[in-house]
């Protein structure tokens, strides 16, 4: 069994503190009350920004360690298009950073069977792994098979680390003990590269910049300029680039990425979709998901050195 301060490879930094508290109980050893705080919480596998996150990176002596975060959290995810001066750890509530990833398909903790088994082979016990976390994945990159996060036979689902620390032992349902599988999902060809460009995002150091030099890249391809006018020419041009990026994507793809979908002048889309920070340089609005921004480039079909180049 691995030492219970021991972070895996890929595991993410958020839910490792409950798998600790774990094998902290089963090896009756000093409860560590620091340890217990953070692994007795409610959390999400899209929060970010939290306490949660900053305590545990404190546990760890990992907050300002870029190569950690882009295996182990979601840092340098969601801080990709942030402004560089704004440090996530000041900031005094998450969705006053960043919005939306309750919003988001990912809604639960999420594990590959394949996965699992290795883990508890190598390890003894399975793990959350943080890729399966982000927003836009729906399989192991590793494995090829379907994210899981319940039991299609008896309904059971994964809510909270504190009830379930780590994916259920064998892959079972700790229910009705059914194998547990996920409904394949059919990808289209954007859902793919949606899907890559997320792992790439939570594995690549912060670009700066680059929201600036995306949106630049929008007002561009709007015909509008640089310097923000607001006059009602502006507003109209804008309005007609935007109704053509709500409907580049289709139904089944919206859905698949997001919940609680809305009619936007006859366009199905999220709200995120419809952020200011899309269009405008400078906004006192919270920033949407990352996601967005990710479907933004690939509506405009760039990567980043190209978006550069219009800066």
């Amino acid at each position: 069994m691995t030492h219970w301060r021991t972070i895996l490879p890929g595991e993410d930094c958020q839910s490792a503190p409950a798998r600790w508290h774990y094998l902290e109980r089963i090896t009756c050893l000093v409860p560590d009350e620091p340890l217990m705080r953070l692994a007795v919480r409610s959390v999400s596998p899209h929060q970010a920004f939290g306490a949660l996150e900053n305590e545990a990176l404190n546990a760890m002596g990992k907050l300002e360690d870029s190569e950690f975060h882009a295996e182990h959290s979601l840092v340098n995810y969601f801080r990709a298009f942030l402004p560089q001066d704004l440090v996530w750890e000041k900031a005094k509530e998450p969705n006053q950073v960043v919005r939306g990833g309750e919003s988001t398909h990912v809604a639960r903790w999420r594990w590959c069977p394949m996965c699992v088994g290795e883990n508890e082979a190598h390890y003894g016990l399975a793990y959350f792994h943080r890729n399966h976390q982000l927003a836009g994945v729906f399989y192991c990159h590793k494995h090829d098979e379907a994210l899981i996060d319940s039991c299609q036979a008896c309904g059971w689902r994964q809510h909270r680390l504190n009830e379930q620390a780590f994916p259920p032992k064998g892959n079972t349902c700790p229910d009705c003990g059914a194998w547990l599988e996920a409904a394949p999902i059919a990808m289209t060809d954007t859902m793919k590269r949606i899907e890559a460009a997320s792992l790439r995002l939570a594995h690549s150091p912060i670009m700066r910049d680059r929201r600036l030099a995306l949106v630049k890249r929008v007002r561009e391809l709007a015909e509008v300029s640089i310097l923000e006018r607001n006059s009602v020419a502006e507003r109209r041009l804008l309005g007609v680039w935007q109704k053509r990026f709500l409907s580049y994507f289709s139904e089944y793809e919206l859905s698949a990425w997001f919940r609680n979908l809305k009619l936007h002048r006859g366009v199905l889309c999220h709200p995120m979709m419809l952020s200011p920070h899309l269009t405008q340089i400078s906004s006192l609005a919270a920033h949407p998901h990352p996601l967005v921004y990710l479907l933004l480039e690939d509506f405009i079909a760039v990567t980043y050195p190209e978006l550069a180049t219009h800066g």
